[in-house]
């Protein structure tokens, strides 16, 4: 079971994911482009935390694996790093940090078009709302190391 967050200019879509890329539940919230990112940081912890505690993953025969982050921004493939902000100024390492110490689970983030080519073959099908956290949720299953 993986987390998977979608980042976009005026919402953030987060849901579990099972490693088969079917969406189990999700939760959404309204996203300002002026808000403070670390507003939006302890947002997402939230909504990840609310899943998480309410979801009795047992059903699942899964535990948490890892947290993926899909975002409209070009990312250095090398360094991690944000080249170019293209929507809400979110995240940066230390956003990104801190959402992996609080869950103790690496947290993946690269662009939403990198995250769906990665998924592709979970993404069979249509998903409607969910290709965006199902592509994120994918990123843990495909990357090594975190961006």
């Amino acid at each position: 079971m993986y987390v998977g967050v979608d980042i976009k200019e005026t919402m953030v879509a987060i849901g579990l994911v099972s490693d088969q890329g079917k969406v189990a539940f999700h939760s959404s919230l309204s996203v300002d482009a002026q808000k403070n990112p670390d507003a939006i940081v302890m947002e997402i912890i939230f909504i990840i935390k609310s899943l998480s505690e309410t979801v009795p993953l047992e059903l699942f025969n899964d535990q948490l694996q890892g947290i993926g982050i899909g975002i409209a921004d070009d990312i250095d493939k090398n360094s991690g790093n944000i080249i170019r902000h293209t929507g809400c100024q979110f995240p940066n390492d230390s956003q990104r940090d801190k959402i992996e110490r609080h869950f103790n689970l690496p947290v993946y983030v690269d662009n939403h078009k990198e995250a769906a080519t990665l998924a592709a073959n979970e993404m069979q099908g249509p998903h409607g709302d969910f290709s965006g956290i199902i592509a994120a949720a994918m990123l843990c299953k495909y990357l090594k190391q975190p961006a």
